[in-house]
């Protein structure tokens, strides 16, 4: 059976969810597990159509030659997507990633502490997506103060820090147990010379202009895991260019005057590189990278209770892999009985979900995720905290 991986997805409405689970999918499979006899696609039917339709919107917006992704159609309802990480035709990992109107998040709504409060509590993950160009194009003091009503930073760093007393809890009985958080500005190709972007002269950059404000932003949100007295709890910044091809043609910040939440709204228009007008993303692949760094983490913790490693528990796959009874022979030959061993296995999730009946395939999902993890950097992501 493959092991569940839940993943909460923070953020307002048509903030670009489903456009960034789309851009961690394809970028990923490029540049991550291309070579590889690993590959990650859609599980459910519903997931494949959501991703086509935003794809379609994509290369619709390029055929066109600018687009608003303000305008994008946005799910209207909860939604869980499911990814998946197989070989032979078989899911070893499954990615089960929560999204939620946004609009839940904003009016404060019964369903969010009903339906969603439980899952990101249990979520050992958060993704966070922010536009990029909401912190870049507030150029106005007015413009800067109303940045977090329109991010929702207040309302997500509450939801944060219940995470954080819920993970806390869940300690008490796994004190190894570790857990991240990774704020993701989208559409930032803008502001980066790296992938195609104007050369950039200001001083300083405007990639670390991005980052400076983000963290002047989200402050609070990073200072949660140390607040809450949190361990193993890592904070990443991960900036996404979604397209890779696209510039800022114009902002506008339109003053509401019937809204209470928001003093502003925020919209802007885009238009296409002449010189490059197809997708090129860059950072997305980073996401995955930090989720297989956890995963590994997360292997390690479970291990560390039979006092083998993750090294040790290849190494002596190495030896028994075929093997039928391997886990149960492997675990009886450190921990006696086999009682005792089935005892030991109900506590270690992650192996007995992944390698039990799944020998030879965990084995090779395991050694390329210690192969990514030894030989490939992130192309942006850097730790907050």
């Amino acid at each position: 059976m493959p092991y569940k991986y839940k993943i909460g997805l923070i953020g307002p409405s048509r903030i670009g969810k489903t456009t960034i689970i789309a851009s961690v999918m394809d970028d990923t499979q490029k540049k991550l597990l291309n070579g590889t006899p690993l590959s990650i696609g859609e599980i459910d039917d519903s997931t494949k159509s959501m991703l086509i339709r935003r794809r379609d919107e994509m290369l619709g917006a390029i055929a066109a030659g600018k687009f608003n992704p303000y305008h994008m159609k946005n799910t209207g309802e909860e939604y869980q997507y499911q990814l998946g990480i197989h070989i032979n035709n078989k899911d070893l990992i499954e990615f089960h990633i929560s999204d939620y109107p946004g609009g839940w998040l904003e009016s404060h709504d019964s369903n969010w502490n009903e339906k969603c409060g439980p899952w990101i509590n249990e979520s050992s993950v958060l993704i966070i997506p922010v536009d990029a160009a909401i912190i870049m194009e507030a150029i106005t003091n007015d413009h800067r103060s109303a940045v977090p009503s329109l991010l929702h930073i207040t309302q997500i760093s509450d939801i944060i820090t219940k995470w954080a007393k819920a993970r806390k809890e869940a300690q008490i009985k796994n004190p190894d147990d570790c857990s991240m958080i990774i704020i993701a500005p989208i559409k930032t190709e803008m502001y980066f010379e790296d992938n195609g972007g104007k050369k950039d002269s200001s001083k300083p950059k405007k990639k670390e202009q991005l980052e400076n404000s983000l963290k002047s932003y989200y402050n609070d949100i990073i200072n949660v895991p140390s607040n809450e007295k949190l361990s193993h709890c890592s904070v990443w910044y991960c900036p996404i260019d979604t397209y890779g091809c696209i510039e800022l043609k114009d902002a506008k910040w339109i003053k509401t005057k019937d809204n209470p939440t928001h003093i502003y709204e925020f919209s802007a228009n885009y238009m296409f590189r002449n010189h490059n007008n197809t997708i090129s993303r860059k950072g997305a692949s980073d996401i995955l990278l930090l989720l297989i760094c956890h995963f590994i983490n997360l292997v390690n913790s479970e291990l560390s209770k039979s006092n083998l490693g993750l090294n040790g528990c290849i190494k002596s796959l190495e030896d028994k892999i075929n093997n039928s009874n391997i886990i149960f022979r492997l675990f009886e030959r450190v921990f006696g009985p086999l009682s005792k061993t089935k005892k030991i296995l109900e506590e270690l999730k992650i192996i007995k979900d992944l390698f039990l009946n799944n020998e030879s395939d965990a084995k090779i999902l395991i050694e390329v995720f210690k192969e990514l993890v030894t030989k490939k950097e992130y192309e942006r992501a850097k730790q907050l905290n």
